[in-house]
């Protein structure tokens, strides 16, 4: 754990804040993870066009696309 003196000393010298800089990193792994399952969805659109995935399958799938989504969301932005 980080004390408050090596909080306040890597501010002074960074110029930004620990908290700036985790919510930052959080952000871009929030961004690329919500791509990922973007990407994802359009795959699984794919798939049921080409009847290569039944019309029943395409809602779990999603569903469970969805979940990781939000808890992704929750893991990264909720403190």
């Amino acid at each position: 754990m980080v004390t408050a003196v090596e909080m306040n000393a890597f501010s002074a010298a960074a110029g930004v804040s620990l908290n700036q800089i985790s919510l930052l990193v959080r952000t871009i792994l929030s961004a690329i993870f919500l791509l990922w399952a973007a990407w994802n969805v359009y795959g699984q659109l794919q798939l049921m066009q080409n009847n290569a995935l039944d019309i029943h399958d395409f809602p779990m799938s999603i569903l469970r696309i969805l979940f990781l989504c939000a808890l992704m969301v929750i893991v990264v932005f909720v403190s």
